[in-house]
C-alpha cells in the first residue's frame, strides 16, 4: 500500500483501463484554456507528470497545482482490491478522501457493494458513482445505500471541469470534517483529564494524609446519605462505631510525634483487619472543618449486618486486637481504647446526631 504524502486521496474504481486514463489526465495534465483559469482561480497550473501504470493495479500519481490542490490517485479495477487497499491504508491511520466508483464491474462486485464495503471502512468517506447509462443497479440504490448525505452521481461521459470541482469541494468538506472531528476529539480528551484531576481532588479531599483512611468530610457525607434514605428503605442493622485511643497522648509526649503517628497507622491497620472488607473504616481528621475530634480518634462504619449483635462481636474484636502490644521505635507499648456504638434507625436525623 502506497503512504500519501497528500491529503486530498482519490480512489479510482473502474474496468475500463481507459476510464483511468481520463482520470489521470483530468487531475495530471494543466489547465489549458483561460477561461478554465477564471472559472476556478484556486487550480493553479503547474508542470507535472504522468506515471507508466501498471495494468492490474496502478500506482500513485501525485500531481502539485496549488498547495491546496494536490491529490493522490490511487487506480483499481475491481471493488475486491480497492476495498482491501481502503483497509490497508485506514491501518495505518490513513483514510481516503473521494472514491469515483463505476457502477457496473462485472465478474465482481458491484459499484453499490463496493460503495457499501468502502462505508463499513470508513463511514465518512464520500463516494461518487459513475456511470453511462441506467440499468438496473439504480433501482436498487435506494434500498442499498444508506449514507445518501456523502453519495453522489456523476455521468459519463466527464466533463473536466465538473470533475476536478466536485473533487475539490468532496475533498474540502472531508478536510473540514476531520478537522472538526480533531476539535472534538481534543475537547472530548481535556473533559476526560479535567474529569481525572476532579476525581483526584475528591479522593485527596475525602482521605486522611497520614493513615490513608476515608476522613471526617466522607464519613459525614456517607451518614447523611444513609438516614436520608426512606424509612423502608433504611437497614436498621447499620451500625456506628467510635473510638478513642487511651493513653496515646503520653506515648505521643514520649517519644515524639512520629512514633505517635506510627502508632497511629498501626491501630488503623489492626482496625481495618477487624473490620469486614466491604465497611468502611474511618478515621476522623483532626483538622475537620465541623468539629476538632482529636488525632486518636477512628470511626468504624458497619452497614448491612445481619444482626445487632454482630457490631457487639465486630467491637470486641478491635478492643481485643487494639490491646496487643505495639512494636514502635524498637519499643513494646500498650494502648487501650474506648469504644462507643450507636445503630442508625428511623429517628436519626443527620450524622452530627448519629456521631453524638
Amino acid at each position: 500500500m502506497t503512504t500519501y504524502n497528500v491529503e486530498n486521496r482519490l480512489l479510482i474504481i473502474d474496468d475500463h483501463p481507459s476510464i483511468h486514463d481520463t482520470f489521470e489526465k483530468i487531475f495530471a495534465r494543466a489547465l489549458p484554456a483561460p477561461a478554465e483559469e477564471t472559472a476556478l482561480t484556486h487550480f493553479a497550473a503547474a508542470n507535472d507528470t504522468k506515471n507508466d501504470l501498471n495494468p492490474e493495479q496502478r500506482g500513485t500519481s501525485t500531481s502539485t497545482r496549488s498547495p491546496a490542490l494536490t491529490f493522490g490517485l490511487q487506480h483499481h479495477f475491481s471493488g475486491e482490491t480497492a476495498v482491501k487497499s481502503a483497509r490497508e491504508l485506514a491501518s495505518q491511520g490513513n483514510y481516503f478522501s473521494v472514491a469515483f466508483i463505476d457502477i457496473e464491474m462485472p465478474g465482481g462486485m458491484n459499484g453499490l457493494l463496493t460503495a457499501e464495503r468502502l462505508w463499513e471502512i470508513d463511514p465518512n468517506l464520500h463516494i461518487v458513482i459513475c456511470s453511462g447509462q441506467q440499468n438496473d443497479c439504480w433501482e436498487s440504490a435506494g434500498d442499498l445505500l444508506s449514507h445518501r448525505d456523502q453519495l453522489f452521481v456523476l455521468k459519463k461521459p466527464f466533463d473536466r471541469l465538473e470533475v476536478r470541482q466536485l473533487a475539490h469541494s468532496l475533498c474540502g468538506k472531508q478536510r473540514r470534517h476531520r478537522a472538526h472531528q480533531r476539535c472534538i476529539d481534543k475537547l472530548e480528551s481535556e473533559v476526560q483529564q479535567r474529569r481525572q484531576s476532579e476525581e483526584s481532588m475528591r479522593r485527596i479531599a475525602h482521605r486522611d494524609s497520614l493513615t490513608d483512611l476515608p476522613n471526617r468530610p466522607y464519613l459525614l457525607e456517607k451518614l447523611n446519605r444513609l438516614v436520608s434514605r426512606p424509612a423502608k428503605l433504611r437497614n436498621v442493622h447499620q451500625a456506628v462505631l467510635f473510638l478513642d485511643l487511651d493513653n496515646f497522648k503520653v506515648i505521643n509526649d514520649s517519644l515524639g510525634h512520629d512514633a505517635g503517628d506510627d502508632l497511629l497507622n498501626q491501630v488503623a491497620q489492626r482496625i481495618s483487619d477487624c473490620v469486614r472488607c466491604d465497611d468502611v473504616t474511618t478515621r476522623i481528621s483532626i483538622d475537620g472543618e465541623t468539629v476538632r475530634l482529636g488525632g486518636d480518634e477512628f470511626v468504624v462504619l458497619l452497614e448491612q449486618l445481619s444482626h445487632q449483635h454482630d457490631a457487639l462481636s465486630i467491637a470486641d474484636r478491635i478492643v481485643e486486637k487494639i490491646s496487643q502490644p505495639f512494636v514502635i521505635s524498637d519499643r513494646r507499648v500498650s494502648v487501650g481504647t474506648s469504644l462507643g456504638i450507636a445503630f442508625l434507625d428511623d429517628k436519626s436525623q443527620d450524622a452530627h446526631e448519629v456521631l453524638r
